[in-house]
């Protein structure tokens, strides 16, 4: 699953995302991947005896543009780099200019 619930607040994605994550990881030889933003869930996960294994990819912030070597690490991201995408994507020159436009 990708992202489910992203339709939804953030409250009930996170309440969501956990009764499915904790009722599949109670199935012996299960295999399911899941994927989220949704860095709490990894938080509640670690702070039990879960057997969900998390994983994530990092983003090399090191350089002009953000690079991804997609190779999967170990544990939860803490980087935080959507500002980054934005501006990195021009969104916010973008939205600057059309505002100015319509003044």
């Amino acid at each position: 699953m990708d992202e489910p619930f992203k339709g939804t607040n953030v409250k009930d994605t996170f309440e969501a995302s956990l009764a499915i994550l904790e009722r599949f990881s109670s199935k012996a030889n299960f295999l399911f991947m899941f994927s989220s933003h949704q860095v709490e869930l990894g938080e509640k996960l670690s702070d039990t005896a879960s057997p969900v294994d998390c994983r994530y990819f990092a983003a090399i912030e090191a350089e002009d543009r953000l690079r991804f070597d997609y190779q999967l690490r170990l544990g939860v991201s803490t980087q935080r780099i959507g500002m980054r995408v934005l501006r990195e994507e021009g969104v916010f020159e973008i939205l600057d200019k059309y505002s100015q436009a319509t003044e």
